[in-house]
C-alpha cells in the first residue's frame, strides 16, 4: 500500500503491482485509511495498553501508605522480607485484572508489554513503509534495535533471571544481523572484492549467532524454568499434604514465592486476591485488642500484656492477634490524640488497666481546676463506642499490689471519693474525637450506660469510672491467682499474665464466632465456593466475611445497647461475651455487663 516506486518525475507505481498507480486518487485515499487504522489500532492499542497500566500502577501508589502497613504484616506473618510482601501485594493487585499481559513482568514494568509491541511493529511494519533496502530502513531498525538492547539490559523487566538472560542475547543477535545488513548490502559493489573479511564470514557469524542466541537460548530457558516448576509442584504436593494449623500460612508462602516465578495457578492468584483484598479491608483499619493505660503508673504491664498477645494466633483466622499500643502504632510526628482515636474506633476488644496509680490523677479534676485527662478521655470515647457496638467487648484489667480496690481506697479513698463532677474538657475532647472519626459526636450511648450502671443522669468522673468497672474483667494482683474478686472478676498473678492473656484471646475468638465466623459457616454460605475450613484460603475468607459483617454492623447507624445483654442480649445485633455467671447466679444469665456492685 505504502511501498511505492518512481517511474519518472511524475508517476509513481506500486512495487508488487506496476499497474497500480500510486498518484491516483482513489489510491490515495486507501492509503490514508489504512494509515489512520495503522495508527489507531496497530499503535493504538498497545499505547493505549501502556497507558492504561501506568495509570492503574499511579492508582496503586497514590495508596502507598496504607499497602506499606499491609506489606509490613505480611512480612510478620508470612516470614518474609518487606521487599517481597510489597512486590507481591502490588504485583496481585495491580495486575489481577489484566495478568495475561502482565504475569511475565516486574511489578513497576507492568506496562512493558506495550512498549514491546510498538518496538515489534516499528521493526516488522513500519520499517516496510521506510522502503525496502533503503538506507533510511537499516537506519531505522539500527535505532531501534540499538535502544531495545540498551533499555532490556538496563531495565531487565521480566521476573525471571532467565527470561532477561534470553531476551538480551535475542536483542544482541537481532541488533547484530541490522548491523551487518549495511555490510552485506555493500560487499554487492564492485569493489566486494577488495574486501579483507568475505561475505562467508558474515554468513557464517550470523549462523552462529542464530543458533547460540535463538537455539540454545531457547533450550536453556525451557529446561530451567522445567526445573522451577518440579519444584513449585514438589513444594505444592507437600503443603496439600500438610494438615497442622499452618498450614494456611504455607500456602500463601508459597503462593507469593510462585508468584515471584511467574509460576503460579489460578488457585494461587485467587488465594493471594483473596487474602490481600481482606487485609486492605482488615489489617490497616481493625485491631483485635486496644489496649488502654496510664504511662506513668502501668507502661511495664501494658507492655507486658502487649508483647504477650502479639504472639498469640487466632485460630479462626489464622492470622496473628493485632494489638494497639501506642507506645507501638504511633508514628513519629503523628498527633497522639488523632492517632489513639484512629486506633480506637477500629478495635474490637477494648482492654483498659485500671490501677490506683492510673485513677489517681483524676482526682485533681473539679469544675474549677479542669483538664483533659488522657485516660478519662480514651474510656470515655471507648464505653460510648461500646454502646454503638463498634467496640464489641470491654475487659478491665484490675492491677494493684493487692487489689485495685485496697489499693485506691489507700491511695485517694477508693472509687467512691471520686469527683462526682463532669469533666468539660475531656467530654469536649471526647465530643470532637468522636465526630472527627466516627461523624456523631453525641454520646447519648454513654449516659444511657452510665444510667443503668450508676443510675445517674450524666457521665461524671465517678459514674464513668463506676460505669467501667461493672463490666467483667480481670484482677491482675501481686498477691497471685486463685480468689474471686467481689465484682465477679478472674484473679490472676501479676507475675504470671498467661491466664489473662488467655482469657483476652479467648474473648477475640467469641467475637469472631458471635458475627458468624465460625469455620462450618464458610463452607455453608459460600456455596462450595471456597475450600474447606483447613485449606489454604480458609484464613482470607474468614477475615472478608468479619469485614463485611463489621462494616454492616458498625456503618447501620443503629445503636446497640448494653442494657439488652443476658438472655436476649442476640437480638437487635447486640454482641455478647461471657466470661461467667453474674453475681449471685440469678436469672440475669452470664455476660459481660454486672448490673450490681
Amino acid at each position: 500500500m505504502f511501498n511505492c516506486r518512481p517511474l519518472d518525475s511524475e508517476h509513481r507505481v506500486l512495487r508488487t503491482d506496476y499497474s497500480v498507480d500510486c498518484n491516483d486518487e482513489k489510491h490515495l485515499f486507501y492509503q490514508i485509511g489504512a494509515g489512520v487504522m495503522m495508527v489507531a489500532f496497530a499503535f493504538g492499542i498497545p499505547v493505549g495498553m501502556g497507558i492504561l497500566m501506568v495509570r492503574r500502577m499511579r492508582e496503586y501508589s497514590s495508596t502507598g501508605g496504607t499497602d506499606r502497613f499491609m506489606a509490613r504484616r505480611v512480612a510478620d506473618e508470612l516470614k518474609i522480607t518487606d521487599v517481597e510482601a510489597a512486590d507481591a501485594i502490588r504485583d496481585v493487585t495491580t495486575g489481577r485484572e489484566y495478568s495475561f499481559l502482565v504475569n511475565a513482568y516486574k511489578p513497576r514494568y507492568y506496562h512493558w508489554e506495550g512498549v514491546d509491541m510498538v518496538r515489534k511493529l516499528l521493526l516488522v511494519g513500519v520499517l516496510a513503509v521506510a522502503g525496502r533496502g533503503s538506507v533510511s530502513q537499516l537506519f531505522v531498525a539500527a535505532i531501534v534495535s540499538c535502544v531495545s538492547l540498551v533499555l532490556q539490559v538496563y531495565l531487565s523487566p521480566y521476573k525471571h533471571r532467565e527470561d532477561n538472560v534470553f531476551k538480551t542475547v535475542v536483542e544482541i543477535h537481532i541488533f547484530l544481523v541490522v548491523l551487518i545488513a549495511p555490510v552485506l548490502k555493500s560487499l554487492q559493489s564492485d569493489d566486494a572484492e577488495a574486501e579483507v573479511v568475505p561475505v562467508a564470514v558474515y554468513d557464517a557469524l550470523l549462523v552462529i549467532s542464530f543458533i547460540a542466541s535463538i537455539i540454545v537460548g531457547f533450550v536453556w530457558t525451557v529446561c530451567a524454568k522445567r526445573s522451577m516448576m518440579k519444584a513449585a509442584l514438589h513444594e505444592r504436593a507437600l503443603t496439600r499434604t500438610d494438615s497442622n494449623d499452618e498450614s494456611s500460612a504455607k500456602a500463601t508462602q508459597r503462593a507469593i514465592r510462585l508468584l515471584r516465578l511467574g509460576l503460579t495457578t489460578n488457585d494461587d492468584i485467587r488465594l493471594l486476591t483473596v487474602y490481600f483484598q481482606t487485609l486492605e479491608n482488615m489489617v490497616s483499619k481493625w485491631s483485635h485488642v486496644f489496649i488502654s493505660y496510664r504511662v506513668a503508673s502501668d507502661r511495664e504491664l501494658a507492655r507486658r500484656l502487649h508483647d504477650s498477645l502479639s504472639a498469640l494466633t487466632i485460630e479462626e483466622t489464622g492470622q496473628k492477634l493485632r494489638v494497639y499500643l501506642d507506645a507501638t502504632r504511633l508514628e513519629d510526628g503523628q498527633r497522639w490524640d488523632t492517632g489513639f482515636m484512629e486506633g480506637l474506633s477500629k478495635s474490637w476488644v477494648f482492654v483498659p488497666i485500671v490501677s490506683a496509680g492510673c485513677v489517681q490523677p483524676m482526682m485533681g479534676l473539679s469544675e474549677a481546676e479542669d483538664w483533659c485527662d488522657n485516660v478519662l478521655l480514651e474510656w470515655t470515647a471507648a464505653l460510648e463506642l461500646h454502646q454503638r457496638g463498634t467496640i464489641k467487648a470491654v475487659l478491665p484489667l484490675l492491677a494493684g499490689q493487692g487489689s485495685f480496690f485496697s489499693d485506691a481506697q489507700a491511695a485517694f479513698g477508693g472509687v467512691s471519693a471520686l469527683p462526682g463532677t463532669v469533666s468539660a474538657s475531656t467530654m469536649e475532647q471526647v465530643a470532637m474525637h468522636l465526630h472527627e472519626h466516627t461523624d456523631d459526636g453525641s454520646i447519648e450511648g454513654l449516659r444511657e450506660l452510665v444510667q443503668q450502671a450508676t443510675g445517674e443522669s450524666e457521665p461524671t468522673i465517678k459514674s464513668i469510672v463506676n460505669a467501667l468497672l461493672k463490666f467483667q474483667g480481670i484482677k491482675v494482683s501481686a498477691s497471685g491467682a486463685g480468689t474471686a474478686h467481689s465484682h465477679g472478676h478472674l484473679s490472676v498473678g501479676l507475675d504470671d499474665l498467661t491466664e489473662c492473656v488467655d482469657r483476652v484471646h479467648s474473648t477475640v475468638s467469641a467475637c469472631l464466632k458471635r458475627v458468624g465466623m465460625d469455620q462450618d459457616a464458610v463452607a455453608t454460605d459460600d456455596g462450595g465456593l471456597s475450600p474447606s475450613p483447613r485449606t489454604s484460603s480458609s484464613s482470607p475468607s474468614l477475615l472478608g466475611r468479619l469485614s463485611s459483617r463489621l462494616s454492616t454492623k458498625s456503618g447501620s447507624g443503629e445503636s446497640m445497647r448494653s442494657g439488652t445483654m443476658g438472655g436476649g442480649g442476640g437480638e437487635g445485633g447486640m454482641l455478647e461475651v461471657s466470661f461467667g455467671e453474674r453475681d449471685g447466679g440469678g436469672s440475669g444469665g452470664s455476660g459481660l455487663y454486672l448490673s450490681s456492685d
